[in-house]
């Protein structure tokens, strides 16, 4: 007797003429605080890092060399929620609306980004520097592309390099509701999807080997082709997630070893290792796919932990934080090289605490429409963005 592959329960549903009652299966994403805690902490990663590799880089390495770890638990993080929200309108609809999708991540990226690229331009006039690095940098940044600088041979202002993320974060919204759509429609079944999905990781991983042992790591670092399977460890979570598939049982301790790898490699990363490019980068994506799975039952302990208030907060206004720190961090180096490297510290976090803030206030917040800290709301589908600090 030949088994049948099981039938993806939201193919089922999708089909169902509406309003006919048909249940739909899968579920949906609601708020999860251990994400937003998450993001929390890798957002302080960065800050940390980039004070060590910044402002006292005669300490370097400083705390967290391999502070890089951090752009990986964004990436798969962001992966898990844009396919749960995918999923859910395959759920629902059997479609996905790009307009729709394309427009709300428009809404989430666009206004931050022009309020800080338009306070850099002034304050470029201000200091007199150079017009065209600050045009060519803004034209990368607007058009996406600004992590492809590095392989045409443009090195960017460094406060603004930063956004070579932001660019792969986007690439991967512009490819991904469509590769899903693909997927799902050639798919059917929960192993098909997963199968087209690993199939995609594999080839990520081996694209980036290839691409290190001929353009080096500065190069790869940055592009997309070789970042894109830890967007898709978090939609294979997400799938798994989705159709109840996670061995609940094993999360925990699978977790445990994820932060174990993650914060080894967070002491001991250097670049460029060798070993990152050729399997080592797989691996970091697969321990944050790890840690993110504990985050996604409220009741366990790596959740109750991650949902602490103050991480949740950070997480919250990481996008923000991200923005602007470097630009901080830019003015305390060049203005105040003078001072003491504590005063820089001190100074520098500050300074990103209120500039962040202010961002996420003006930029964020309004269009939006999230209620104030204070008001800490179990779970709407709008509180679960997608967006981290790209990244």
């Amino acid at each position: 007797m030949t088994a049948t592959p099981r039938t993806l329960p939201l193919e089922t549903a999708a089909s169902s003429p509406p309003g006919s009652g048909a249940t739909r299966a899968g579920k949906r994403l609601g708020f999860l605080p251990a994400l937003e805690g998450i993001r929390g902490v890798a957002l302080f990663i960065v800050l940390t890092d980039h004070i060590g590799l910044f402002i006292v880089p005669r300490y370097s390495p400083w705390l967290v060399p391999g502070g890089f770890v951090a752009m990986d638990i964004f990436f798969t993080l962001s992966g898990f929620l844009i396919t749960a929200l995918l999923l859910g309108e395959l759920a629902r609809t059997g479609t996905i609306d790009f307009g729709k999708f394309f427009k709300r991540r428009a809404v989430r990226l666009l206004p931050a980004l022009l309020l800080v690229l338009g306070a850099h331009y002034l304050l470029t006039l201000y200091l007199g520097t150079s017009l065209h690095v600050e045009n060519r940098s803004d034209l990368f940044a607007l058009t996406f592309t600004a992590n492809y600088q590095h392989s045409l041979g443009i090195t960017p202002p460094w406060d603004l390099n930063i956004i070579w993320s932001l660019a792969v974060e986007v690439q991967f919204y512009l490819v991904w509701p469509f590769m899903l759509w693909a997927i799902y429609r050639w798919g059917r079944t929960v192993r098909r999807m997963a199968f087209a999905m690993v199939a995609i990781i594999v080839a990520a991983s081996i694209t980036r080997a290839v691409e290190f042992q001929r353009w080096g790591w500065e190069a790869v670092y940055y592009r997309f082709e070789g970042r894109i399977d830890a967007f898709v460890i978090g939609g294979l979570l997400s799938l798994f997630w989705f159709h109840d598939r996670l061995p609940r049982r094993l999360i925990p301790w699978l977790a445990l070893v994820g932060w174990v790898v993650l914060i080894t490699v967070l002491w001991t990363g250097r670049f460029p290792q060798h070993y990152l490019y050729q399997w080592g980068y797989l691996g970091l994506n697969l321990a944050g796919g790890a840690v993110i799975a504990a985050c996604l039952f409220n009741d366990g302990i790596w959740a109750r932990i991650l949902s602490a208030r103050f991480l949740r907060l950070a997480g919250r206004v990481s996008y923000s934080f991200y923005l602007v720190h470097m630009q901080v961090y830019f003015w305390v180096i060049t203005r105040r090289p003078w001072w003491p490297a504590w005063q820089q510290i001190v100074v520098a976090l500050s300074g990103s605490i209120v500039l962040g803030s202010i961002c996420y206030l003006v930029a964020e917040r309004p269009l939006l429409g999230r209620p104030p800290m204070r008001k800490w709301r179990k779970s709407t589908p709008a509180d679960a963005d997608p967006t981290p600090a790209p990244s």
